[in-house]
């Protein structure tokens, strides 16, 4: 059996304009070894996604492959299938069940009217062969595998748990009423609605429908985007033990080298819809040869804490067009100076630290009083600079705060958040509600006119939901939320109106 499960020769996919033809796809050839893991690397608009919408069949309106092979051969056989000479019904046979795909975007992927159950057991049932229930027991665990559903013996924890919180001194009851709730709670994820999920628990749903079917190629257009450090690295681990356990192949599509380097083999770089380089993965990284290359891996911050200012990749190389009007991509001649990327100021007039990644420290203790327009007497002063002695181990790199930040901070703050607590109820094991699943649960803070505050933490902490609390999309059940020296979590009617008028926000998702 060859080792080869996927060929793609001279592919090429080009949309029609009103204006000219455009080429998204420029004659590219790779191919995916059986059991490994090809990573397609490129800048947006490279051709990443339209080469993974050719091999399913699925270039949208007014793309067409207009040239190109891609011959797949399945575990089961040695011949190779021509993917673009199929009809229709043939492409559908294999295109979900042998060659599955999880999309970039879930909010556009998930039919909005559909729960996600119906959607992940619909998958199951149109590739095999299995009655409802054995899908429905599938689709939960599939579903416990990408996490987003706690496993049996969580369920089992958190069921004696709550019982013996709310009905102390009581006998545990019976495995039978133990199953009966568990097997309840698991139902409870199959009603959900896409938009009742959060991004990152979409992508997982997502995950659990490509992987439903055991395909021989699973196509990963960016899977990890939408998810945290962590979930990444729970998700990146389940697609490697799924190719070994399963001997899946995957082509693994991403902007991020980093995840290239964790789990792919080989590697293809693209750029305007060419593969400019291709190879060992390590090999690509560690001795690139086309300026493309080279200038995505001197693009990525590191962590030294030497302050410099990054290369782009046009410090690399530059497209010229030729007599003819080709576009040809030529290394620039001179050697890139790396001396002029390094910052031309004191590192000391950072905002909030040095060079060295230091706290400079005051030496007299602050003297301004908390602002006169702070909402409410009840508060907590707003948080002034550090009164402490300056550092012994480094005197000559101990400065007060720079001047920018103390002017920043000297005024009254822009939001002023205050004991916020968000919660959605959850029901007791008998009905009713007994207790409130905390989103959001004694936030403190305050924004300064000018100040630009980041939110960090993993998918579920409570980012989006405090977001949306101060603009009052969800109303918090206690807290203070102050908008320049208003309170608004009172203000209703037209007053609301006005208040998102000087509020807006940008949504993770913009479909």
């Amino acid at each position: 059996m060859t080792d080869t499960v996927l060929d793609v020769r001279n592919l090429k996919v080009q949309f029609q304009t009103d204006v000219k033809q455009v080429t998204a796809v420029d004659s590219i050839d790779f191919q995916l070894r059986r059991g490994q893991t090809l990573g397609i690397v490129g800048e947006s608009g490279s051709g990443k996604s339209v080469t993974s919408l050719a091999i399913m069949g699925l270039v949208p309106y007014p793309g067409k492959v207009t040239n190109g092979e891609i011959y797949f051969r399945p575990s089961a056989r040695e011949t190779g299938v021509d993917l673009l000479g199929l009809s229709p019904d043939q492409k559908q046979s294999y295109r979900g069940g042998q060659i599955s795909m999880i999309f970039q975007e879930p909010m556009t992927s998930l039919n909005p009217v559909y729960t996600c159950g119906f959607q992940l057991t619909e998958a199951i049932l149109q590739h095999q062969d299995v009655s409802l229930k054995e899908a429905r027991r599938q689709a939960m665990a599939r579903l416990q595998e990408v996490k987003l559903l706690p496993s049996d013996q969580q369920l089992r924890e958190s069921f004696l748990e709550e019982f013996r919180r709310e009905n102390p001194g009581q006998a545990i009851p019976g495995e039978r009423v133990i199953n009966r709730h568990i097997n309840q709670q698991k139902r409870e994820i199959l009603k959900r609605y896409p938009h009742e999920l959060s991004g990152g628990q979409l992508q997982r749903v997502m995950i659990a429908i490509a992987i439903s079917c055991n395909p021989d190629v699973l196509i990963a257009d960016e899977p990890t985007t939408a998810l945290d450090v962590t979930v990444q690295a729970t998700i990146l681990d389940l697609l490697r033990e799924l190719r070994d356990t399963r001997g899946m192949s995957m082509i693994f599509i991403t902007h991020d080298l980093g995840v290239i380097a964790e789990i792919a083999d080989s590697v293809a770089v693209m750029y305007q819809g060419k593969i400019v380089e291709r190879g060992d993965v390590w090999k690509i990284f560690s001795e690139p040869n086309h300026p493309y290359t080279k200038g995505l891996l001197a693009c990525r911050p590191t962590l030294d804490q030497t302050l410099t200012y990054l290369p782009t990749v046009s410090d690399f190389m530059e497209v010229v067009t030729t007599a003819s009007g080709e576009e040809v991509i030529r290394e620039k001649s001179k050697g890139l100076n790396f001396d002029r990327f390094q910052l031309q100021t004191s590192p000391d007039n950072l905002p909030y630290g040095n060079a060295k990644g230091e706290q400079p420290s005051t030496t007299q203790p602050s003297t301004s009083q908390p602002p006169t327009s702070q909402p409410s007497t009840s508060q907590p002063p707003t948080s002034q600079p550090s009164t402490s002695q300056p550092s012994t181990s480094q005197p000559s790199t101990s400065q007060p705060w720079p001047k920018g930040h103390a002017t920043l901070t000297s005024k009254p703050p822009l939001v002023s958040v205050r004991n916020l607590q968000v919660g959605f109820p959850i029901r007791g094991i008998f009905g009713g509600t007994k207790r409130y699943l905390m989103a959001v649960n004694g936030v403190s803070f305050d924004v300064y006119p000018s100040e630009t505050l980041g939110l960090v933490g993993e998918s579920g902490c409570g980012k989006s939901t405090l977001a949306r609390t101060l603009l009052r999309l969800i109303e918090p059940m206690s807290g203070e939320v102050h908008f320049d020296g208003k309170e608004i979590t009172t203000i209703k009617g037209m007053g609301l109106r006005q208040l998102r008028r000087e509020m807006q926000i940008v949504f993770q998702n913009p479909f």
